[in-house]
């Protein structure tokens, strides 16, 4: 070790040489004590730092910037969306909810495309909102191992009490971050949620195909929870709600089966029993159950799911408070156990 610490390589020369030696062996030694590998939870909170960026913009700057969403959203007049929309309402909705659906409806060439567009960046929130909670208990693993080599150093001698004690405060201060970051994601995940949910149903409420929508369809009210299924008897493909209104081409009415223009363009079928024409009384009595509110049973579905995410981070986020808490409590009383010691 004295070797290696001083150069010398001959042990002769070792009786010399430890009289002078004597004078800078606590400066060696400790420089050798405090040479500690740092250990970096960056990589975690770089993914709750993304998460961040994204929940922290609106889903209209998310979807473009600045200048380019000013311009598309300038270039639509009123008049234009509402004859798009038909019947769909935009009243109720945010601004940004609105101008989110107008960019989106300036883009695509149908209502399908429109549609799936804006459920693909709903999606891609949920998805991002299970790296953010896949992170946090990444990190709070983290920063436990960041506290235990806080609190092993000093034990070991490796560094003095106030040493640690410094280090424990970056520590600290870093933890604070973390949950500034994690209440950022899940109040910003939550108002784009509700813009999204928005969007969609006016979305869902432009006639099918080429926009604006010219061709008629049939419109008819889901009378209880139905299937949608690929074909007449065939797979199940997705769900309806009661009092949910779809489109129907012309032509099938006396069809068991009903072609349903799904939100894709695709055509799913229904049987006639748990349909009736909107015009009708067993319409207006199954609106009547649900209060005259139609649900959409993909975007509750698609809501569902963020609202679960949400849970989901917010759950971790308690998790990783209590973890830290837990180490905190643990290193105030092993750091009073350590003697402090100037080296």
């Amino acid at each position: 070790m004295l070797w290696r610490c001083f150069g010398i390589k001959n042990a002769a020369r070792l009786g010399a040489a430890l009289v002078a030696g004597m004078l800078t062996l606590t400066a060696c030694e400790q420089t050798i004590k405090e040479t500690v590998s740092p250990i970096s939870c960056y990589f975690h909170q770089e993914a709750l730092l993304d998460a961040e960026e994204n929940f922290s913009e609106t889903i209209v700057q998310s979807v473009t910037l600045g200048s380019v969403a000013d311009s598309l959203v300038g270039s639509l007049h009123d008049r234009d969306v509402e004859s798009a929309v038909k019947r769909a309402s935009m009243r109720g909705i945010s601004n940004v909810a609105a101008d989110y659906f107008k960019i989106r409806y300036n883009e695509a060439g149908t209502r399908e495309d429109s549609i799936v567009s804006m459920r693909d960046d709903f999606i891609a929130d949920n998805r991002q909102l299970d790296e953010a909670g896949r992170a946090m208990d990444a990190l709070a693993q983290c920063r436990i191992s960041q506290y235990e080599a806080i609190l092993s150093d000093p034990e070991a001698g490796r560094v003095d009490r106030n040493t640690a004690l410094t280090r424990k405060e970056d520590v600290d201060f870093k933890i604070t971050r973390d949950v500034d970051l994690m209440d950022t994601i899940l109040e910003g995940s939550e108002k784009r949620a509700k813009d999204f949910k928005s969007a969609l149903y006016v979305g869902f409420g432009l006639l099918p195909g080429k926009i604006p929508g010219k061709r008629k369809y049939e419109k008819y009210v889901v009378l209880a929870k139905a299937n949608a299924r690929s074909k007449p008897g065939g797979p199940i493909i997705g769900g309806l709600f009661e009092g949910e209104r779809v489109h129907i081409p012309p032509g099938n009415e006396d069809k068991a089966w009903q072609p349903i223009v799904w939100f894709d363009g695709k055509t799913v079928y229904v049987h006639i029993e748990l349909l009736a024409h909107q015009d009708s009384g067993m319409a207006a009595n199954a609106l009547a159950r649900v209060g005259g509110r139609s649900k959409n049973f993909e975007i509750e579905k698609l809501s569902a799911f963020a609202k679960d995410r949400r849970r989901s981070v917010e759950r971790k986020g308690h998790d990783y408070r209590r973890k830290i808490k837990k180490i905190r409590d643990a290193a105030a009383i092993r750091l009073e156990l350590v003697e402090a010691v100037s080296y």
